[in-house]
């Protein structure tokens, strides 16, 4: 039997490891200058970028497969050793001397970042259900949204002193894979019966769109706030809009399942997906750090109201047998949006710095006009049928 200590440590440790997989990215975006500086001594840029987000990319297409293979394991080997992978991979970045054995550590970085992360998806599914549940998937994504500062600029603060120990962060996952193993596993909440035959992944794909759709608007603020040099006057105020933008975003999440219960998921998101596109669009009007600051807030908060909503439905509607697999399907979809921010940010901003912002904000008001518009036909179709009926 496990004990009620033990029991207790279950939601922090799966939380923990959630946040680790944030690191992939945040902790080295501050030493991307000195790292380019080190192995190219100065030549041309572009595959910096490339190796920021070189484990998304492996997130992205790797996801779902890595899902499917996790649930032929025990989830506490997969979580503890692939934890571990996620360390030893992520630090070995510090000691490389050229882009090839970088690039060869940041592929193993994205394989256990995916892992981790659908195993921790799959935990919550696994171990909560009903409101528990709802908070434990807004309680990651404010865990992950607010450490995803804390790695930011602790990486900074140790690039300051080498770049190569910006990698050095990547070791906080060994507690966390030690304090895992430790804890018993073994009790597992098991779907209603109703629930095992799970949604099919084409039923999802709304949702999954969505995922894609607000990741990818939200991942703009830390990849092209720092490029409005007409309105912000410095890294310092860049920061400030950046944190501005994560900060919102975990009360949100928080709030967003009671929300949810009281005005309506449909509600919740529509409204999530207009603050977002109302921050975008404020984004590309903004005359200084105050604007930028009041437009990132908004696209954080319609962050944190959307993407805890999305991943529930998506697994709340998942059979035990596939949990894993369908985690494995949203961890992908988190990962398309950053690198679809990434693309995006690169290609359109040849055109303006506020362009990409111009361009999320469309696409998000087109995404919100379409589904209201669907919802419309459907109740017409409702209604038409009722009539008939009568």
């Amino acid at each position: 039997m496990m004990s009620a200590a033990a029991s207790g440590l279950r939601a922090p440790l799966i939380l923990a490891a959630g946040a680790m997989t944030v690191m992939s990215g945040a902790a080295i975006a501050p030493a991307l200058g000195e790292l380019h500086l080190a192995l190219t001594s100065g030549g041309g840029k572009g595959i910096d970028r490339f190796v920021l987000i070189l484990p998304a990319i492996v997130v992205l297409f790797a996801g779902p497969l890595i899902g499917r293979m996790s649930s032929w394991i025990s989830p506490r080997i997969v979580l503890c050793f692939r934890l571990a992978l996620l360390a030893v991979a992520g630090a070995l970045g510090g000691l490389a001397n050229s882009y090839g054995w970088l690039l060869v550590t940041r592929g193993l970085l994205g394989v256990a970042t995916a892992i981790v992360l659908c195993s921790a998806t799959a935990a919550i599914v696994r171990f909560f259900e009903g409101p528990a549940r709802g908070r434990m998937m807004s309680a990651q994504t404010a865990c992950n949204t607010l450490s995803g500062v804390v790695f930011i600029v602790c990486g900074g603060l140790l690039a300051t002193l080498s770049w190569r120990l910006a990698f050095a962060i990547y070791l906080l996952a060994v507690p966390v894979a030690i304090l895992a193993w430790r804890l018993d596993w073994g009790d597992v909440l098991e779907a209603p019966a109703k629930q095992h035959g799970g949604a099919g992944i084409q039923d999802d794909l709304p949702m999954l769109g969505m995922i894609v759709l607000a990741m990818g608007c939200f991942y703009l603020l830390p990849t092209q706030v720092p490029f409005l040099q007409g309105v912000l006057a410095g890294p310092a105020e860049a920061a400030l809009a950046i944190a501005g933008g994560t900060l919102a975003s975990a009360p949100c999440a928080m709030l967003a399942p009671k929300l949810s219960r009281l005005l309506g998921r449909r509600n919740m998101m529509a409204s999530g997906a207009g603050a977002m596109a109302l921050g975008n669009l404020l984004m590309t009007l903004a005359d200084g750090p105050l604007a930028a600051t009041l437009a990132a807030v908004l696209v954080g908060s319609g962050f944190g109201l959307i993407l805890p909503l999305a991943i529930l439905v998506v697994m709340g509607r998942t059979g035990a047998p596939d949990r894993e697999a369908k985690s494995g399907w949203v961890a992908s979809a988190i990962y398309c949006g950053q690198v679809f921010a990434v693309v995006l940010a690169t290609s359109a901003a040849s055109w303006g710095n506020t362009v990409p912002f111009a361009i999320s904000a469309g696409i998000l008001a087109g995404g919100l006009v379409v589904a209201l518009l669907a919802i419309w036909v459907r109740r017409l179709g409702v209604n038409a049928r009722s009539q008939i009926g009568d």
